[in-house]
């Protein structure tokens, strides 16, 4: 599964029902020069288990569920109403949903599924960005997550093979150390990272 952090849009609040309108995803170049595009989104397997996560885990409770997601076009983007669970039903997703309503939380984040093998992406003047397009991908999960999509941020999950490729290109050690050094780097957290790490989140 691959992940996309994005900074959202808050369009509306429906405070009766604890309804949120958010963008949670647009056609955006990202950091690592990947573009999605919005017309490419299938929806309806996770329609029929949707769940709005934190940070993408899974194990935990949801703290909320997505009643409507759909795609637009003028601007694309994959917008979805977002219903939070109550307090009295579960506390912590009442804390996130005031969160976003007094906007200390900002982004939220699609985990997806390429369905085609994904493109060379180009930008608007025709120059390649180094990163992939999806055009057709299944929208596996919804997450609220804290950190956007910046230059400063991990925001994508990488299948081992993929890791080793970029890292082999980057350092002059054999790959499986690479990846070794680079899973350490991530369980010490983002206080401790080490020269490797930090060189990598340059790129």
């Amino acid at each position: 599964m691959i992940t996309k952090q994005f900074i959202t849009k808050l369009r509306s609040i429906d405070e009766k029902n604890r309804i949120l309108t958010l963008v949670a995803s647009t056609e955006a170049v990202d950091r690592y020069g990947d573009i999605i595009r919005v017309k490419g989104w299938k929806l309806a397997n996770y329609m029929k288990n949707p769940v709005f996560l934190w940070g993408h885990r899974s194990s935990d409770p949801p703290i909320g569920r997505s009643v409507r997601v759909w795609t637009e076009t003028n601007p694309p983007a994959l917008v979805h109403d977002i219903q939070f669970a109550t307090k009295d039903v579960y506390p912590f997703a009442d804390t996130i949903y005031k969160l976003y309503k007094g906007k200390f939380l900002n982004a939220t984040s699609v985990g997806f599924m390429p369905l085609s093998e994904p493109t060379p992406a180009y930008d608007e003047e025709g120059n390649l960005t180094g990163g992939q397009e999806f055009t057709n991908q299944e929208l596996l999960e919804l997450s609220a997550v804290s950190v956007p999509a910046n230059p400063e941020a991990l925001g994508r999950a990488l299948d081992s093979e993929r890791l080793n490729a970029i890292l082999a290109e980057l350092f002059e050690v054999p790959r499986d150390e690479k990846v070794e050094r680079f899973l350490r780097d991530l369980d010490e957290g983002a206080s401790s990272l080490s020269p490797l790490l930090k060189n990598l989140m340059r790129c």
